[in-house]
């Protein structure tokens, strides 16, 4: 007899033993369910609230909203990934922050639009495609597959759900604020304050690849406090961007936009 066995009343484990293996499954589910529950409700559900109490009038206006979702995964979804942002980000302490937490906040975007249908590049991607785009085009193979693969990743890549998230979520005054905040100098010496928020949305993909492709620390943004009126940095195209938004007015402005992709989504009508 193992250790689990012992650890159970004689009369109450030859009763389990009687019962039909799919009698012992439903409790078994049911047991798990509950300590699930109970993690949610005495664990995540604090850090949850600690993450985003700054967008509520009180704990009971919180507790509200969450309470309004139409269905249990959505509630479970909201409470599971602001968790995992307050202690994942907001809590995070240690070497190069602003790098960790921008891996974190492409994390929780990409998780909210994981059930969207997604092919990968090289499935997508067949040589009738190419043959057929060589031929209207005119072009080398590799200017072709180049194209090629822009036209998936604005249909499936990662890049999109946050440039995606970025033109549904964002409300509409914030983006309206960010936009003043960017300015790009190209490689003719010509600035330009950015236009439109898939323009500073690439401006951010530029420095989550620049550290997960190239392992390029991008700790770039100023931080609350700083007496700095701007930081400037270069994207991978030689381009020049100097802005003075703080990198807490960032993530501000993103957790805004996601208790707003819940709202419009997954509230009761």
């Amino acid at each position: 007899m193992d250790n689990s066995q012992r650890d159970i009343d004689p009369d109450i484990f030859e009763y389990l033993s009687k019962l039909p293996p799919d009698i012992l499954e439903k409790m078994a589910n049911e047991g798990l369910r509950a300590q699930e529950d109970q993690i949610y409700r005495e664990v995540l559900l604090p850090l949850s609230w600690e993450c985003l109490k700054s967008y509520f009038t009180s704990k009971d206006d919180f507790n509200s909203f969450i309470e309004s979702f139409a269905n249990p995964k959505d509630k479970k979804k909201f409470i599971y990934l602001s968790a995992f942002w307050k202690v994942m980000g907001d809590d995070y302490h240690g070497a190069y922050p602003q790098s960790i937490q921008l891996i974190v906040l492409f994390s929780i975007i990409e998780k909210l639009y994981e059930n969207e249908r997604f092919i990968d590049f090289y499935t997508w991607l067949d040589s009738g495609k190419v043959e057929r785009e060589r031929k209207r085009s005119h072009k080398k193979i590799a200017d072709v597959i180049k194209k090629l693969k822009e036209q998936w990743r604005i249909e499936y890549g990662v890049s999109e759900k946050f440039r995606r998230f970025s033109r549904e979520c964002l409300i509409d005054e914030d983006k309206n604020f960010i936009l003043g905040y960017f300015t790009v100098t190209n490689s003719n010496n010509k600035k330009s304050i950015t236009k439109s928020i898939d323009e500073v949305s690439g401006i951010i993909i530029n420095l989550r690849n620049a550290f997960i492709h190239s392992a390029h620390i991008v700790d770039v943004f100023l931080s609350n406090g700083e007496t700095t009126f701007t930081s400037i940095f270069s994207t991978k195209d030689n381009k020049i961007v100097d802005t003075s938004i703080s990198f807490e007015k960032l993530i501000d402005l993103f957790k805004r936009g996601f208790i707003k992709y819940f709202r419009e989504r997954c509230i009761s009508k």
